[in-house]
């Protein structure tokens, strides 16, 4: 046997009940570099003031600020989750979504309402180049049935 080496297995301790001093922040948790840090940062540096004055009419309860919005809706539709459920599902179970919303929550009918009455409407999502795939997949539920 070399010198430092043992034939006793050793692991590392794991405890999944385990309990912080102190917890991270979800900030500690982004890369410095990572690209929603960016898509932040460049919407917090736009001018969405049409978009801010939108919301200032009505009543009611208490809305989600639209600048959140817009940064999980880019953020989303950059990395290829453009559907209000699976946003609203990654803005639950996301590191990254978490960091945009705030630790908000906000369902899929309030992202999809702020979508069509507010980016749809100003033109800033265009369905112009929507494609439909016709692709036949076997499925798995019988040998000769396509999905």
């Amino acid at each position: 046997m070399s010198k430092g080496k043992s034939d006793k297995i050793t692991y590392k301790p794991y405890d999944q009940g385990q309990l912080y001093l102190i917890p991270p922040g979800v900030d500690e948790l982004i890369p410095a570099n990572h690209l929603v840090r960016l898509v932040s940062e460049v919407i917090d540096e736009m001018d969405i003031g049409w978009l801010l004055r939108k919301y200032q009419t009505g009543g009611g309860a208490s809305r989600y600020h639209p600048e959140m919005m817009t940064k999980v809706f880019v953020y989303g539709y950059m990395t290829k989750r453009c559907s209000s459920r699976m946003l609203a599902k990654a803005a639950r179970e996301k590191v990254m979504f978490m960091w945009l919303a705030g630790g908000h929550r906000p369902d899929l009918r309030t992202l999809n309402d702020f979508q069509g009455k507010m980016l749809k409407a100003k033109g800033y999502i265009k369905r112009e180049n929507d494609f439909i795939d016709e692709t036949k997949i076997e499925s798995a539920a019988g040998r000769y049935t396509f999905v």
